[in-house]
């Protein structure tokens, strides 16, 4: 399973925050036996050139509104005969817009954790629905992200020697200006699963973390 995080030229440095979404559906995926892998095309000139030499058995976009032509283009430029599936703020929000508008098998609307299992059971049974619905996970059953599969070091979210980590999920207010693809419910993890988390980053040799919640 190829996840793919498309770039994001609107921003002034697209490349600054490692594709964390990807790599809690990629431990995931890993916990029920299959092998992700992350591509991640910020900071990336060329990934029109990039995206055409992918393949893998099934593969996976995340898209935000500002990206959504490119990761049309994406789309487009991944073989015709392995199925896309494409989840985001975007398809949760306006789900029919990308299965009118971008080549796809299936969208997951909410959090995928729900559902990235049924989704690979009903792969393997050739029979994908075309919507998906994830809502809000169980805070217990967030994995940790595998930070394995991304070279974290060349991010820098903050500085040097940095790296960021999620403390929780969700937002109890309303503003009208934010999506919320973690719903409206806040869940905090515990603290010891925190501090595990906190332990491998400076195992892996990171001197700094920055908390990225949304209510922090």
């Amino acid at each position: 399973v190829t996840l793919i995080n498309p770039p994001s030229p609107y921003l002034a440095n697209d490349a600054a925050y490692p594709p964390s979404g990807l790599m809690y559906i990629a431990a995931i995926l890993e916990n029920i036996g299959h092998e992700p892998n992350i591509i991640d095309f910020t900071g990336c000139i060329d990934w029109q050139k990039e995206v055409s030499k992918l393949n893998a058995d099934l593969f996976g976009i995340t898209c935000v509104t500002p990206n959504f032509k490119i990761v049309q283009q994406i789309a487009d430029l991944l073989p015709p005969d392995r199925p896309i599936v494409i989840g985001g703020a975007h398809p949760t929000f306006l789900p029919d817009d990308i299965l009118l508008n971008i080549r796809c098998n299936a969208i997951i609307r909410g959090e995928a954790e729900v559902v990235i299992k049924e989704l690979m059971e009903d792969l393997k049974k050739g029979k994908l629905k075309r919507i998906y619905e994830g809502g809000v996970v169980n805070i217990k059953d967030i994995l940790k992200p595998a930070r394995h599969l991304v070279d974290l070091h060349k991010y820098q979210p903050g500085g040097k020697h940095t790296t960021p980590i999620y403390s929780s999920r969700g937002c109890p207010f309303d503003c009208a200006f934010c999506s919320k693809v973690t719903g409206k419910t806040y869940r905090v993890l515990p603290i010891d699963r925190i501090l595990e988390e906190v332990q491998d980053i400076i195992n892996m040799g990171f001197r700094h973390i920055l908390f990225g919640d949304d209510d922090i």
